[in-house]
Parts: structure tokens; C-alpha cells; sequence
């Protein structure tokens, strides 16, 4: 037995991730564990969330069995230290994860909790890893929990890519979203071989949170051109423009009257009804990264049309016991809907089996508790370098177009032959590929696999520090970030003259680093955390909770103008260069300082957060 804290919405706030909160906590305490729940008292700022946050009648939507302790305030720090004050000493944490804007209550309450002696092994239900249609500061911001949580349960392939991406020193495990809330309380199929109708048209009921990425405006574009079909749209909508837009629809001459759409909470006494008056559900999302509306209609045994998506597909089988469309294809789902037939319906209808909800939480809570065993199997004095691999694709992208900008001045890129050297996600390569066209070719090499893109290089993974490539075989070599990674002072050496071994005569080297003197750390965020000797910078990171030690090794300017003579590379510091190049980006009026003396801009390059070099082989 183990004694288990939950951190997650419950009652009385009402929805799914409620819902799989409540339930984790009831399988967990049925597994035979001691298990309480850490709560909020208000959750989110009205603006966030425009619809009402709790039950409106006050009657539990899931059976609440284990202790629940509603502490937290969004607005109030002290009561996230508070909460995380009453969890110190839990053998396991198990935080519930949906939205990038409780990530700094989230990340104090996990700060807090560790204090003492005793850190728990902390797990990170995703039920998004970022949000969908996310921001670029949405994406860094799920990077605050990197190397604070021990292990991450996703529950599509989708989201465990982008899990590995965020957490590199994290145990990732994807598992199925088991059955929750009133797919649980079902609990049975019900005896639908017909459902009788006033007339021959079929009825579809799209059913849950309404949000841009279901693709309801998609799909009653599609019943347009299908007289026959009628469809039902049940659940809550916080995007006005959306909202809008299905009203529009709805009241279309070709659509009126077979278009039911009501915006607003439905409660779980009236959901039985829903899916017993109509044919099938249907799920025509555009991406998911974990729904239970595929077991929620099984467990009221409907049919359903979904989305060809992991996360919708579980237990569905194409034109058995529904049908599987292609995903944003407006002329798939109109193909599908006009060969829809009633005898398809009942012959689906009759193959519909529930998910076997015992089997499936049983599969759950292993993924939730088996990376506690892994985790607190590995010594704490073990020092790994952690990959800090960035993933977001459009500063990956912007990226590229800096570093091809600092290279043309130097080579050409069209033809060109280049190694990216730690190449991560891999978006950084998809775009040199791109700029050195057919005539050229890029190799992405890394220790570890971390591609989100595997488009237009190759890639070889490394055992070594050393590159299992031939001499004299590149005309252009790409390090971006990857120097400070490889270890200390004569590990940084002999990476460098690896890469002068394969870079052709007279090639050159795109090196960018980090200043050991900048004023934040970039890696972990903290003030003057690399001006610090090893021990403090240790000491600091395992205060903070960022991780165990300081494993990045910056330089400053002098030290990479040596490193790299020594490895025979002749540099040029661009760093100026570039500086001048981020501040022609910037608004009109800050852009000016583009025109900034040298010898104003040369001091204050002392405090730059990263250096930038061309270095050419001798």
C-alpha cells in the first residue's frame, strides 16, 4: 500500500477531467491504496472559462469516495504552497494536467511538496500535453515541469511523441482513457436493433464539450447534401465565433429543421435519453488526444462514425460496429453520410459491445503506478544530461532561417552538403533540407531520437561521442545548443575535432552556445544559475525542484574562441551580427537600436544570452 495524493479538479466542478480525477482516485483506493484528493476552490478567471464551473444542482456527477482537501486559488500563490504543504510525505503525487495556465500553481504546489528529505515520485496525467490550436508560450510553458515529474501518462500515440519531446528525463507511457463519469455509470448495452423513427431519416447526435477542433461545422456541411439525415448537437460551447457559426449553419434553408443544436450543460439523468432516441454518435474531430465519447456511446450501445484518430478508433471497427472516415476530408464525410442506410445502423448496432471498464482501469492504473517502481529504482546521485530538447515547430523554423542567414554570408546553402549535429526535433534539418534542394543533402545526427519531423534528412542515432561518419565528408557543419551538452572541458574538445574530422577542407562550422555569463539560465530558468561553481549550481537546481544537478556546461566568449583554435577551426564571432539582425525584427521604435554604435553594442554583448560563431577548418 502506498499512500497516494491526486491533484485535480472534482466536485462540484463538473466535466470529463473532473470526472477521471474523481474516478483515478476511487480505482486507486479499490487497488488497496491510502488515497486523497487536493482540489481547487476556484479554478479558473471567468474570461477562461465563460461557462459555469460547477454541478448546477450540486448532485455529484461520479460517486466521491476518497478524502477531498479543496485548497487552491488560482489567484492566491500561498494557497498552492499551502496545497502542496499537505501532500509532503505521500509516497506518489498524481497531478491532472489540461491547461497551460495552472502550470505555475501546479509547478509551486510539486516545489512545495518536495521539501524535506523525502521527494515522492511525482506523475503527470496529460490530458493534453499543450492545448489544441496551442500558442507558442502555451508549448514552453508545459517545459516547467521538465525534470520535476517523474513519469507522464498520455493517452494517444500523438501526445506521447510530444510528451518525449517535453520530457526527455520523464517516463512516458500512453495508455487508452478508460471509462469515466456516464460511460461508467452505464455500464451496459442497451437492446437497440431499431430505433423507430417518424419517417426513414436516421439521426446522429454529436455529443459533448463543443469546441473548434470536433469538426461539427464539417459535418453539417456534410448533411447538407444528405436529406435523409438528421443531427443532434448536445453540450457546451465557450467560443462565441463557433458558437455563431452552427446557429448560421443550423438555419440554413437546406438545413432547417433537421438540425437540433443547443448550447448549455447536460446532465448525466438526460444523457441515457439522448442515446436512446437516436441512430448513432458521431465524432467528426479534426485531431484528439484522448476522448471518451467512442466508450460513451458503446456503453449505450450505439454505433459510431468517428474520425480515423488513435484516440477515437479504440474498439471501433470500420463498417462492423461503426464507421471510420477520414479526418478533415469534407468530400469523405459527404461520401460517407450519402451511402449511410438504416440496415448498416442495425447490423453495427448489433456488433456494439461496452468496454470492458474493469479490464481498462486495471490497464490504467498499471500505467499510472508502474513508473514509480522505475523511478525510485534509480539512484539520485546518478548524473544523466538531460536532452532539453525544444519542439516547437515555428521557433524551430525561424530558427533555420537565422542560422541559413549567418551560413550564406560564409558558403552557399544550395547543393550544399550538411550535418546537423544534435538535431532534436527535427525541424531545424527539415528546413536546411529544404534551402540545399535536390543537389544537397542534410544528416541529422543525435543521441537520442526526439524527431517530430523526419521529412527531407537522414539520421543516424549515436552511441558515442563519436560520429560514425567518413572523413572530409561535409561541406557544412550545424551545431545549434549542443556544445554545452556534451560534458566538460575536454568532452567539449574532442566534440569539436570530430567535427573538424568530417567537415571537408575549407569547411565551415555553425556554432551557436550559450554565455556562461548571461543573466538567466535558459535551461532552468534561474537567475545567475551558471555563474555558479558545480556544487551551488547543484544545490540551487535540487532546491528549486528542477532537477537533480546542473548537467549544462556554458562557455564564455574567451573559452569558445580557444576550445575552437584548439580543435583547428579558425572562428568569427557573428554574435554582433546577428544581435543587429533580432533587433531589425523588433517594432519600428525599438528597431532603431539596430543603428547602435559598435563600441556601445560590443560591452553589452558581454551579458548576451547566447553566442554565435562561423569557424572555418584549417
Amino acid at each position: 500500500m502506498m499512500r497516494i495524493v491526486v491533484v485535480g479538479p472534482t466536485h462540484p466542478f463538473k466535466g470529463g477531467i473532473a470526472q477521471h480525477t474523481t474516478e483515478l482516485a476511487r480505482q486507486l483506493t479499490a487497488a488497496g491504496h491510502e488515497v486523497s484528493v487536493i482540489s481547487w476552490k476556484s479554478q479558473y478567471p471567468t474570461r477562461l472559462y465563460p461557462g459555469e464551473l460547477v454541478v448546477p444542482n450540486g448532485a455529484p456527477e461520479v460517486p466521491l469516495d476518497a478524502r477531498v482537501h479543496r485548497i487552491m486559488d488560482w489567484y492566491d500563490p500561498a494557497s498552492w504552497w499551502k496545497a502542496g504543504a499537505r501532500a509532503r510525505g505521500a509516497d506518489v503525487i498524481v497531478l491532472a494536467h489540461s491547461n497551460p495556465f495552472q502550470v505555475p500553481a501546479y509547478r509551486s504546489f510539486l516545489t512545495s511538496a518536495s521539501g524535506g528529505d523525502h521527494t515522492p515520485t511525482r506523475i503527470l496525467i496529460a490530458h493534453n500535453v499543450t492545448p489544441h490550436e496551442s500558442a507558442p508560450w502555451q508549448q514552453r510553458a508545459i517545459d516547467a515541469f521538465r525534470g520535476v515529474v517523474d513519469g507522464v501518462v498520455v493517452h494517444s500515440e500523438d501526445e506521447r511523441l510530444e510528451a518525449r519531446a517535453h520530457f526527455p528525463d520523464a517516463q512516458v507511457r500512453m495508455v487508452p482513457l478508460a471509462p469515466h463519469g456516464p460511460a461508467m455509470l452505464a455500464g451496459r448495452v442497451s437492446d437497440r436493433t431499431s430505433i423507430s423513427q417518424d419517417d426513414d431519416s436516421i439521426s446522429l447526435l454529436a455529443f459533448g464539450f463543443i469546441r473548434p477542433y470536433k469538426g461539427l461545422p464539417l459535418l453539417l456541411d456534410a448533411v447538407e447534401s444528405t436529406p435523409d439525415i438528421r443531427v443532434t448537437i448536445r453540450g457546451e460551447c465557450w467560443d462565441d465565433e463557433l458558437d455563431a457559426q452552427l446557429r448560421q449553419m443550423a438555419s440554413r434553408a437546406s438545413l432547417r429543421g433537421r438540425v437540433d443544436y443547443r448550447s448549455g450543460y447536460v446532465p448525466a439523468a438526460e444523457i441515457d435519453s439522448l442515446f436512446a432516441t437516436h441512430d448513432a454518435a458521431v465524432l467528426p474531430y479534426l485531431e484528439a488526444t484522448g476522448s471518451q465519447n467512442t466508450a460513451l456511446a458503446q456503453a449505450y450501445g450505439s454505433p459510431v462514425i468517428v474520425s480515423d484518430l488513435p484516440a477515437l478508433t479504440q474498439g471501433v471497427i470500420d463498417d462492423v460496429n461503426g464507421l471510420v472516415v477520414a479526418p478533415g476530408d469534407p468530400a469523405a464525410w459527404r461520401r460517407a453520410l450519402e451511402t449511410l442506410n438504416r440496415t448498416d445502423i442495425n447490423r453495427w448496432s448489433a456488433q456494439v459491445t461496452a468496454v470492458d471498464a474493469d479490464e481498462s482501469w486495471s490497464t490504467y492504473i498499471d500505467a499510472v503506478t508502474t513508473p514509480i517502481v522505475a523511478a525510485s529504482s534509480t539512484p539520485t546521485d546518478q548524473k544523466t544530461r538531460q536532452a532539453h530538447v525544444i519542439s516547437d515547430p515555428a521557433s524551430r523554423v525561424a530558427k533555420a532561417e537565422a542560422i541559413a542567414a549567418v551560413i550564406a554570408a560564409v558558403a552557399p546553402l544550395k547543393g550544399a552538403v550538411i550535418l546537423d549535429d544534435g538535431c532534436g526535433s527535427g525541424y531545424i534539418a527539415r528546413e536546411l533540407a529544404r534551402l540545399v534542394g535536390p543537389a544537397g543533402s542534410v544528416v541529422g545526427v543525435d543521441r537520442v531520437d526526439e524527431r517530430q519531423t523526419t521529412d527531407g534528412f537522414e539520421f543516424v542515432l549515436l552511441e558515442s561521442s563519436q560520429l560514425p561518419l567518413d572523413d572530409e565528408s561535409f561541406d557544412l557543419v550545424v551545431s545549434n545548443h549542443v556544445l554545452e551538452h556534451v560534458g566538460e572541458y575536454e568532452q567539449q574538445l574532442e566534440y569539436l575535432r570530430e567535427i573538424h574530422r568530417v567537415l571537408k577542407p575549407g569547411g565551415w562550422l555553425y556554432l551557436a552556445v550559450p554565455n556562461k555569463f548571461r543573466l538567466v539560465e535558459a535551461h532552468y530558468g534561474l537567475p545567475l544559475l551558471s555563474w555558479l561553481p558545480q556544487g551551488m549550481a547543484d544545490r540551487l537546481v535540487r532546491v528549486t525542484g528542477k532537477g537533480q544537478w546542473y548537467d549544462v556546461e556554458p562557455l564564455s566568449r574567451a573559452s569558445l574562441r580557444r576550445s575552437l583554435e584548439l580543435a583547428a577551426l579558425t572562428p568569427t564571432d557573428v554574435t554582433s551580427e546577428v544581435a543587429r539582425r533580432e533587433l531589425a525584427k523588433l517594432p519600428r521604435r525599438i528597431g532603431r537600436l539596430t543603428n547602435i554604435p559598435q563600441q556601445i553594442l560590443e560591452p553589452a554583448l558581454q551579458l548576451a544570452p547566447t553566442f554565435v560563431a562561423i569557424a572555418q577548418k584549417r
